[in-house]
């Protein structure tokens, strides 16, 4: 009886493993037909302006928010127009990235205007950063609006009045109580959005962009030949190449990093060229204007998964379509992913902040999961982004799997001894081998597909394989939580500031 469960678990998990080898290849095939690969961990223009800085091997808050100005200077040498009305159409079409041939005048001269939104609390240390940045941009600045939602208890507020005054598209948003967590301000954001808004960009406040993003979310979207209403990013990490022994990095920001390089490089590439459904990660996203008014944001723990899952689930309009009459028909949804869309930001260096940053996010993308089965089962749409879906959001529980299998096998050799060697149990461990080599090589060939972006070797392999053993209570006691109750606790991420960690 105990190897017929553990046998029923194992299959479950043999999909897990099926579905990380069919990225692997689809991923490895990508990379290797891309004669040329732009993204650089961390880009050049970061390199340049962060190097300057790296001299005394620490970083007061004083020089964070000053990491920029060597790169202002840099752009204002270099003539980069902040307004394309000088700019004839292949010039206009070229700063795009897009062929002039896909680009209209029309289009040239409606640029969309861009929301960018920022929520803050307790961000003194990095938000000059960002705002040094954002000032930067080169799309122009009439077409473009920063909002930023603040409820901090530090000098973050008294920060961005001041830069009130350098940037006049910046708009201050100060709420009292931070109800809603991340989710909740966000929501406040959206109700002071420009009414000729057409995108809205989410960023998180530790966050350093290149001055042509918002032309890049922009390149990517008239390039596209998919239905596209949402783009996904890949935010890399800054602080592990360049504050080496000094407490700026160490193995669990080594880990953290290469475990995101894995998700981004194989798992998020293969889903996008498969047409598979790609989630937002938080950051780092452009979204249509009018579907996030109409969804909003929710206020549990995931805000970015519940927003994923909104989005493909999204009834038509019965207004704009005759189509609509089914309720149960999906819109055609397609949230797009980069690799080369990038813009710097921190990884945790605390292990503790890290572990409950991980119970946070099992919990919220658990629960969030969990709400919305019935909507996935009802809903019409391509069978395989309905598994998909559902691989994605049993992410977490399968953890709990894994335990229950663990303990099966313990229980079915210390009771049945002599008497395990049958079908059942020889199936079952074989599956798990399987899936057990799945995981060992992805993590293998992981280090030579991502090591296109950044020279990956054991100092990041051995760390994040480490720091996945050592969060795994965490990955269960999220699941669990999420299953047993309907809210959690938002655990605050840490900053990195000189030689201590401020709190998000």
């Amino acid at each position: 009886m105990l190897e017929a469960v553990s046998l029923i678990m194992s299959s479950f998990l043999f999909a897990y493993g099926i579905r990380m080898l069919v990225f692997l290849y689809k991923s490895r095939m990508y990379h290797s037909k891309s004669i040329q690969f732009t993204h650089q961990s961390p880009p050049m223009w970061m390199l340049k302006t962060l190097e300057k800085h790296n001299n005394s091997h620490s970083v007061t808050s004083n020089e964070n928010i000053s990491l920029h100005d060597n790169l202002r200077k840099q752009i204002l040498e270099t003539d980069i127009p902040s307004n394309y009305s000088s700019l004839d159409h292949s010039e206009f079409a070229a700063s795009f990235d897009v062929p002039e041939s896909k680009l209209s005048y029309s289009e040239y001269y409606s640029h969309p205007v861009v929301s960018l939104i920022v929520a803050t609390n307790n961000e003194e240390s990095v938000i000059g950063s960002l705002l040094k940045s954002l000032e930067m941009l080169t799309y122009d600045r009439n077409r473009f609006e920063v909002i930023v939602v603040d409820d901090s208890t530090d000098s973050t507020l008294r920060i961005l009045e001041e830069w009130t005054e350098r940037m006049e598209n910046l708009k201050i948003i100060s709420r009292r109580k931070r109800i809603g967590w991340k989710g909740g301000a966000l929501n406040l954001a959206l109700e002071y959005l420009r009414r000729d808004s057409s995108w809205v960009i989410i960023l998180d406040a530790d966050m350093i962009l290149p001055p042509h993003i918002i032309e890049k979310f922009l390149g990517i979207l008239f390039n596209s030949k998919k239905m596209c209403d949402a783009i996904q990013g890949y935010c890399i990490p800054y602080n592990n190449h360049f504050y080496a022994n000094t407490g700026f990095a160490n193995w669990v920001s080594k880990g953290a990093e290469f475990r995101l390089a894995q998700r981004n490089m194989i798992e998020f590439v293969a889903r996008d060229k498969l047409n598979l459904p790609v989630q937002i990660t938080g950051s780092l996203f452009m979204i249509k204007s009018s579907i996030l008014k109409e969804i909003g944001f929710s206020t549990d723990l995931c805000e970015d998964w519940d927003l994923t899952l909104q989005l493909y689930l999204r009834e038509h309009d019965k207004n704009n379509s005759t189509e609509t009459k089914d309720n149960s028909k999906l819109c055609k949804t397609s949230i797009l992913f980069d690799e080369n869309l990038n813009a710097g930001t921190q990884m945790p260096t605390s292990f503790s902040s890290y572990f409950k940053q991980r119970v946070r996010v099992s919990e919220g993308h658990t629960r969030g999961f969990i709400k919305m089965i019935p909507r996935l089962i009802k809903h019409e749409q391509p069978l395989k982004n309905k598994i998909e879906i559902f691989l994605t959001g049993l992410r977490y529980l399968k953890y709990i799997f894994i335990l229950s299998i663990l303990l099966l096998d313990l229980a079915t050799v210390i009771l049945l001894n002599s008497s395990i060697f049958n079908i059942y149990s020889i199936t079952s461990f074989s599956i798990q081998l399987f899936c057990l080599f799945s995981v060992i090589i992805t993590n293998v060939l992981g280090v030579i597909i991502c090591n296109r972006s950044r020279q990956y070797d054991l100092t990041f392999l051995l760390p994040k394989l480490f720091l996945d053993i050592c969060t795994l209570p965490a990955l269960i006691i999220g699941s669990l939580l999420g299953i047993l109750r309907n809210k959690g606790t938002f655990y605050r991420t840490q900053r990195i500031a000189s030689n201590n960690q401020i709190s998000k």
